[in-house]
């Protein structure tokens, strides 16, 4: 069961549903779930890979080549670390923690396809705008949380394999993201941390 899980959660994971809503191909439709890497500092709060990231994309085709558009996006992590004593200031705590983060950008996109009329249509992107940043460490029964919002960066770069019909085009779109928040807080065991 697990390998059937495993080989679902790849396949959905390169594999983006994209509609065209327009026989004149102006206006495309992105719906991808995601996967996310933890990187950099990010990596110290939460190591594991972050499983539940949904994102909607709408562009609008200026050309064969370029496109602009929105983006909305959800990325979930959550890590759960086992029982320790921990150091601070003043004193110790031993307790089980749980850490926990939700990002929801709302970003601006703008993408280069390089083949737009080929078989398969390489291109490169970037995103940018406001991320909804909600971190959260549970150490026993005490609650530490954080909401702000940032300014981000995000560049991407894909593949996207058209499947054409009469009236519509959709296809497989493969792609990889990296987002950079401009986060520079003090977290937890006074780390400075920033992306």
């Amino acid at each position: 069961m697990k390998k059937i899980i495993l080989i679902l959660s790849v396949f959905i994971l390169i594999g983006s549903l994209q509609s065209q809503a327009q026989k004149n191909d102006q206006l495309v439709v992105e719906f991808n779930y995601n996967i996310s890497l933890p990187m950099g500092q990010f990596k110290d709060f939460i190591s594991e890979t972050g499983t539940r990231g949904f994102e909607f994309e709408m562009k609008y085709m200026l050309n064969d080549k370029m496109a602009v558009g929105g983006n909305l996006a959800w990325y979930g992590f959550t890590e759960e670390f086992p029982r320790s004593t921990y150091y601070f200031e003043g004193g110790a705590l031993t307790a089980q923690v749980w850490n926990y983060l939700t990002v929801f950008p709302i970003r601006a996109v703008f993408t280069y396809h390089f083949l737009p009329d080929g078989d398969v249509n390489p291109y490169v992107g970037l995103l940018t705008g406001a991320y909804f940043v909600d971190r959260d460490s549970d150490i026993g029964y005490y609650s530490i949380r954080e909401k702000t919002w940032h300014f981000g960066l995000t560049p991407k770069l894909g593949c996207y394999f058209p499947m054409k019909s009469q009236t519509t085009e959709w296809g497989f779109n493969f792609n990889i993201k990296y987002n950079y928040i401009l986060y520079d807080q003090t977290g937890l065991n006074n780390k400075e941390w920033n992306n």
